[in-house]
C-alpha cells in the first residue's frame, strides 16, 4: 500500500515492468524499476510532473515512462513487455516456482524449447530433483500451531548442546499464521559444527537440499501425518547473533528502513554487524534492543514489522 493511495496504480505499472525484467532477465532493469515503484510509493504527495525531481533514483528512462503515464494511462514500455514476455513470464514463474530454478536458468530452458517440468526435469541437478519430488508438499502453507510444535522438538533435541541458542526467524517470529518455509537461526560459540545440528535433526530431514558449514537447506518433516517443508538452518557468530536475528526476522521493508537510518547516522547494518563508516569499527551489541537504541528508533516488535511500513519512528 502506497502512502498516497492514487500513487498505487504508478507503482504497479513500475513493477510490472520489474517482473517482466526479471524474467528477461535482466537484474540492472528490473532493481531500478523496483526501486523507482518503492520510491513512488513511499512519496508523502501525489505523482506530476513536477514533483518527479524531488523523487529519488527516477532517471531520465523511467522520467519518460512516467509522463507517458500521467498523460495517457499507458507506459509503451509496459506494453511492448507485456506483448513480448507475456507467455514466457508464465512458464517462467512456473519453473522458478521449484526449488533452485532460478530467473537466469528458467529462461535458459525457455530458450531451449522447454516449457513443461516433464522437459526440464532430464536437466536438473539432484537438489533441483528433490525440490521437484517435494513441490507438492513445499507448495502447502505451514500452520503457525505446526511450526510451534517444530519449535518445541528443536528445544527438546538442542538445548542439551552447552550454550547453544536459536530462534525460528522470518514471518513465524513476525506472528504469521502461515508461512512458506522454516528458518532457524542458530547462534556459534566457536565450538559448534552444523555437523552436529544435522546428525541430531537427521530423524526428520527426509532430505538434504543443499549443505556447508554455516548453511543448510533441507526438508523437515515431523512424522508421515505431516507435510515435509522447506527448512534452511543458518549458523551465526555469537558476535553477530543480534544483527542477524533482526535481518533473518525481516520484513525486507523494515530492514531497508533499518538500514537507511543507520546510513543516516554513519553507520552500516547488515546482517554481520552494526559498523561505523568512519573508523571501520564494529559496534557492539549484545541484543535487537542495543541496535534500537544505537540507531534512535523506537523499538519494533517482531510482529510490527510489516512489510507495509513506510517510515519509522525515531526517539530523538
Amino acid at each position: 500500500m502506497c502512502t498516497v493511495l492514487e500513487n498505487s496504480p504508478l507503482a504497479k505499472a513500475l513493477t510490472d515492468i520489474a517482473d517482466y525484467y526479471k524474467s528477461a532477465p535482466d537484474l540492472y532493469r528490473e532493481k531500478v524499476y523496483r526501486n523507482s515503484a518503492n520510491n513512488i510509493c513511499k512519496y508523502p504527495y501525489i505523482i506530476t510532473t513536477t514533483e518527479l525531481q524531488n523523487i529519488p533514483g527516477i532517471g531520465e528512462s523511467i522520467s519518460k515512462d512516467i509522463y507517458s503515464y500521467l498523460r495517457d494511462g499507458t507506459i509503451p514500455r509496459l506494453q511492448e513487455l507485456q506483448q513480448k514476455y507475456a507467455n514466457q513470464a508464465d512458464t517462467i514463474k512456473k519453473f522458478t516456482s521449484y526449488y533452485d530454478i532460478g530467473p537466469k536458468t528458467a529462461n535458459k530452458f525457455y530458450e531451449q524449447g522447454f516449457r513443461t517440468i516433464q522437459d526440464i526435469y532430464p536437466h536438473l541437478n539432484n537438489s533441483q530433483k528433490w525440490g521437484v519430488y517435494w513441490s507438492a508438499h513445499i507448495a502447502i502453507p505451514i500452520p503457525r500451531e505446526e511450526i510451534t510444535e517444530v519449535d518445541r522438538l528443536l528445544y527438546e533435541l538442542l538445548t542439551h548442546i552447552n550454550g547453544i541458542q536459536y530462534t525460528i526467524t522470518g514471518s513465524y517470529r513476525r506472528g504469521a499464521q502461515y508461512c512458506g518455509d522454516i528458518d532457524v537461526l542458530v547462534s556459534n560459540d566457536g565450538t559448534l559444527h552444523m555437523s552436529q545440528i544435522i546428525t541430531i535433526l537427521k530423524p526428520y530431514l527426509p532430505t538434504q537440499l543443499s549443505s556447508g558449514e554455516t548453511k543448510f537447506a533441507g526438508i523437515f518433516r515431523l512424522d508421515s501425518a505431516h507435510n515435509g517443508h522447506r527448512i534452511d538452518i543458518r549458523l551465526i557468530d555469537q558476535s553477530s547473533y543480534p544483527t542477524a536475528l533482526m535481518y533473518f526476522t525481516g520484513s525486507g521493508t523494515f530492514n531497508v528502513l533499518m538500514r537507511e537510518r543507520a546510513q543516516e547516522l554513519g553507520l552500516k547494518l547488515s546482517e554481520y554487524s552494526l559498523t561505523n563508516l568512519q573508523t571501520g569499527t564494529e559496534v557492539p551489541v549484545t541484543s535487537e534492543h542495543d541496535i534500537f537504541n544505537v540507531l534512535h528508533v523506537e523499538y519494533y516488535p517482531p510482529e510490527a514489522r510489516l512489510k507495509t511500513l513506510t517510515s519509522i519512528h525515531y526517539t530523538n
